[in-house]
């Protein structure tokens, strides 16, 4: 005899992950005897766990901006709001921070002959899929007198002129060959997801890690992570897959014994993730009696998958070897 399970989000228990799910049988406890098993049908979940959270301890840095003839000033740290945020996103929103602090170059609007000023900021970030990894590159900050020669005729420092902001600071003086450095604090180690260096391959520290005497117009720093010890690539996002634990899980062979199964993510943020066995993956599960099912969802290292969106729809079949 075979029994058929529906869970979704109106069985949520309420821990602050929205990840676990508790199925009350209707007629009280169930006997379940030695020998059944339990199969995945099939599961939607939505896309909905963050890669950078308040919650996650991942969602500050900071910048050091050359100031006046030698010195250097700290500007943040800066919180990211919680969110799923790609390489893309993150370099525009470093940027923004820029701009807001006047740290830029620009083509006023009625010179470019553009519909709003242009900009040059004095660093990116940058996906290097080649080297699997993500790139920071800065300017070569140069003098003030310099700057039209670098970025074309026009171009002058943020000078609160044409709707912009004025350089926070004092606008880098006597002394050439600087540049800006974007900064991750935090622990070096692989399995952390407390800096948002993490998040892009880099341990902490401030990059470019050479700062002063630069002879090139920019300087470019890859993530390291993937030379550090132990190495580790850009995480991108903490979750790189999903593992469905259950209560009624019996595998004495394997520590978590009661993962059900897993499921990869092949969809974008904000999707469903729509999961269907394409084999037979029938688990062993412990004989006793049973008032509810319980089922909840982990990362790829079995920690709690915190989830924005409960809304999730699980098929199981229960198989069992005897009567009920």
């Amino acid at each position: 005899m075979a029994m058929n399970l529906t869970i979704n989000s109106s069985n949520l228990v309420f821990n602050g992950f929205n990840n676990t799910f508790q199925y009350n049988f209707i007629n009280g406890a169930v006997n379940i005897p030695e020998g059944s098993t339990m199969a995945v049908s099939q599961i939607t979940l939505p896309y909905s766990f963050r890669n950078i959270t308040a919650r996650l301890g991942n969602n500050t840095y900071s910048y050091l901006m050359p100031n006046g003839a030698s010195g250097t000033t700290t500007y943040g740290p800066y919180t990211i709001p919680d969110g799923f945020y790609t390489v893309s996103q993150l370099n525009t929103l470093v940027q923004a921070q820029f701009n807001a602090n006047g740290h830029y170059w620009y083509l006023y609007s009625a010179t470019s002959g553009t519909n709003g000023n242009v900009y040059v900021y004095p660093l990116s970030i940058t996906s290097n899929v080649s080297a699997y990894t993500n790139t920071i590159t800065a300017y070569n900050i140069p003098l003030s007198a310099n700057v039209a020669s670098v970025f074309g005729t026009g171009y002058v420092a943020g000078d609160g002129n044409n709707t912009t902001t004025l350089w926070t600071g004092t606008y880098p003086i006597t002394t050439a060959g600087r540049c800006v450095q974007l900064t991750f604090s935090g622990t070096n180690q692989s399995a952390t997801t407390t800096f948002l260096g993490n998040i892009l391959g880099f341990t902490p520290a401030s990059y470019p890690t050479t700062a002063t005497g630069l002879t090139t117009l920019t300087s470019s720093t890859n993530g390291n992570t993937l030379t550090s010890v132990p190495s580790y690539p850009a995480l991108g996002s903490i979750v790189n897959g999903v593992i469905l634990r259950c209560n009624l899980i019996d595998n004495n062979i394997a520590s978590p014994s009661d993962i059900l199964t897993s499921l990869p993510i092949d969809v974008t943020y904000g999707s469903n993730i729509n999961y269907q066995p394409i084999n037979d993956n029938k688990v062993k599960i412990r004989a006793g009696k049973y008032n509810n099912i319980t089922i909840y969802f982990a990362d790829q290292n079995n920690n709690n998958l915190l989830m924005l969106d409960p809304n999730i729809l699980v098929t199981l079949i229960i198989n069992f070897n005897g009567n009920k």
